[in-house]
């Protein structure tokens, strides 16, 4: 539920009680809150009484210049440890949270918090201000120093106070005192998380913050150009508090281009309140105003996949902005134009090289495929030129994906194999397919296969160098982890295919014969005897 909609349901309501029913009311509530709560409620229904607190401008004053002249600093020190991730020595760095740095830098945090529930704003801003820009030096044994900011402290769980509660006191402050959106919105950036925005300032201080029509489009006009999913969750929030899922449709419409999130959030409005045309209908007109190869358009497509008729456009939209192999699978669910598809996919500029995406940055990200993973994408559309290079694979990952996938592809798909749900399992790791879409990934990856049109001379090709790579250079020469279990699946996904090609007559005796043939560990042989074991049962129950 949105703030805006809470506060003016409150409102109604109280508006329509008597004075006698707010008094039961008050009473019953009084009466049924949890227990750890009576102190507050107790506090809270007494008048206001101003806290005495002890603050010296002068002794403040000569702690930031100490600080920032590092006569104060924090001391640490490195502890080793070692660590079975890497069978090796590590160290970790410890603070000593008793120096007098952090003690007095703690300290000072309260008494801000304090003053600002005291309704004494000036002070209050002016020391979480000095202690937001501070830059504070720790110092261990062996003379090593490092520089850290309000941020960095947090990071290190070395303050006491709440971030969140921090920033939250900041801006109720900083607004309170009338500072410039410039100024303030820096204070947004610095806390840097999507969590606090205009409604979570209302509905905090001893004070109710008052912000009018002009203050919200004063902030949405400043908000427009500056880039990332902070500013569009301000703007979002700006827009409904100011006018509603109204206001905020008319502002997505004339700058959604700018920040896609803010379709996204109009949308899943939209969908809370069970408008679904309205729905749909910007969730359409976002489609064709986004770049087509942001994240957010896939994203908005598989919001409305359940609401619209037409899967097929849907599935492509989801496909071309966000080209991931279980959005490409899902394209053989649907009578999809895959001469577009492909066409369009060369096309698109999609990240060449792996790039990280802060979350100021999320509503702009763009889909990363190197070399290898456009050549996965394109085999699984039905582009085998892969095939006449897959001997020059050298990444043992990238070797074993092209195997598992070419297994499912040359069985018969009539039929069920021993090797499907060991092979399927390691698709969906490889591929990171969530628990949610597991049962979905294994039907389109069967719709798939019975979709695709592979010649004679790339199937045997295929099996060729499956055989290759599996039995005769044993890509596994080296240690792996899960060799064993992987190889396995492999020498088994290889009868099956080699069977449902006519290349074998018995997949039992296959696996009998590689027994003898070649010498394996007892782990292999184990799951190979295993795999026997469940050939003889599957044909004993047809």
């Amino acid at each position: 539920m949105e703030y805006k909609d809470y506060i003016d349901d409150v409102k109604k309501l109280i508006k329509n009680m008597s004075e006698q029913e707010k008094t039961d009311w008050i009473y019953n509530y009084a009466r049924t809150c949890n227990k750890s709560n009576w102190h507050d409620l107790l506090k809270s229904l007494t008048s206001k009484t101003i806290e005495d607190v002890q603050f010296n401008q002068d002794e403040f004053d000569q702690f930031i210049d100490e600080v920032e002249n590092q006569e104060l600093w924090i001391e640490s020190r490195e502890e080793e440890y070692y660590d079975e991730s890497v069978h090796d020595y590590n160290s970790n760095t410890v603070y000593l949270t008793n120096c007098k740095l952090l003690i007095a830098l703690n300290n000072y945090i309260s008494t801000a918090i304090k003053l600002i529930e005291n309704e004494d704003y000036l002070i209050g801003f002016e020391i979480l201000d000095k202690l937001s820009q501070l830059m504070v030096v720790t110092n261990n044994e062996y003379g090593y120093v490092e520089e850290l900011s309000l941020n960095d402290l947090y990071d290190r769980n070395l303050i006491r106070v709440v971030k969140y509660v921090y920033y939250q006191n900041f801006l109720y402050v900083a607004f309170n005192i009338n500072k410039s959106i410039e100024e303030i919105y820096l204070i947004f950036k610095q806390y840097g998380k999507q969590d606090l925005v205009f409604s979570d300032l209302l509905a905090f201080g001893s004070q109710e913050l008052k912000f009018d029509h002009q203050f919200y489009q004063n902030w949405i006009d400043f908000l427009e150009n500056e880039p990332g999913d902070l500013a569009a969750n301000l703007i979002k929030d700006a827009c409904y508090l100011d006018g509603g899922i109204d206001k905020l449709t008319t502002t997505v419409t004339k700058i959604g281009e700018i920040h896609p999130l803010l379709y996204q959030e109009t949308i899943n409005l939209y969908l809370k309140k069970n408008d679904i045309n309205q729905a749909v209908k910007i969730g359409l007109q976002a489609i064709t105003k986004i770049p087509e190869q942001f994240i957010a358009r896939a994203n908005i497509a598989k919001t409305l996949i359940p609401y619209y008729s037409d899967k097929a456009f849907l599935y492509e939209v989801a496909f071309l902005s966000n080209p991931t192999v279980f959005n490409c699978l899902r394209l053989y669910s649907e009578k999809c134009d895959f001469d577009y598809i492909k066409e369009t996919f060369k096309q698109i500029n999609y990240q060449d090289d792996n790039v990280i995406f802060s979350s100021q940055a999320e509503e702009y990200a763009i889909n990363c495929l190197n070399n290898y993973q456009r050549q996965i994408i394109n085999y699984l559309l039905n582009d085998f030129d892969i095939i006449e290079k897959l001997d020059e694979i050298e990444s043992l990952d990238i070797k074993e994906i092209f195997m598992f996938l070419s297994i499912m592809l040359l069985k018969d798909h009539n039929l069920n194999f021993v090797a499907d749900k060991n092979i399927i399992e390691e698709l969906e790791n490889y591929f990171d397919i969530s628990d949610f879409d597991k049962n979905n990934f294994e039907k389109y990856l069967k719709l798939w296969k019975q979709s695709i049109n592979i010649n004679e001379i790339q199937k045997e090709k295929l099996i060729n160098w499956l055989t290759k790579s599996i039995i005769i250079d044993n890509m596994y020469k080296e240690n792996y982890v899960n060799k064993d279990k992987k190889l396995a699946s492999l020498i088994v996904g290889l009868a099956e295919v080699l069977y449902s090609n006519q290349e074998i007559e018995n997949i039992e005796t296959y696996i009998q014969e590689y027994l003898t043939k070649y010498s394996c560990s007892a782990k292999l042989k184990s799951e190979l005897m295993l795999a026997s074991q469940q050939i003889i049962d599957l044909n004993n129950n047809y």
